[in-house]
């Protein structure tokens, strides 16, 4: 099984039981503990799960904008300094946070 049917099979998971541990999905994909993990990760740097909780009750469901702010949840993404792209960096904010929302037209604009 690739990495394309693994993430499909999570969606689908996380979809139908509206929010799920890890421990169930690894029952359902059939892949170790890490190899989930990292497999989730890359999903929410996708922007298409959210982790909830921490250490062991830790659930995953599936992005969504407004869950993001009625829950006043903040998305995290861990940068390396290497090839690192300003206008990238400055796209990331602006897509993963609302912060940006605030602030006057030529500050957005630079």
């Amino acid at each position: 099984m690739d990495n394309k049917d693994i993430n499909k099979k999570i969606i689908s998971f996380i979809s139908l039981k509206k929010e799920a541990k890890i421990g169930d999905m690894v029952s359902v994909t059939g892949v170790s503990r890490a190899y989930l993990n990292r497999v989730l990760n890359g999903l929410i740097e996708e922007k298409k799960i959210i982790r909830l909780g921490q250490t062991n009750q830790v659930r995953y469901v599936i992005f969504d904008e407004e869950k993001l702010q009625k829950f006043n949840l903040k998305w995290n993404k861990r940068l390396h300094n290497k090839n690192l792209n300003e206008d990238e960096v400055f796209k990331n904010l602006k897509y993963g946070s609302n912060f940006l929302n605030d602030l006057s037209l030529e500050i957005k604009n630079g």
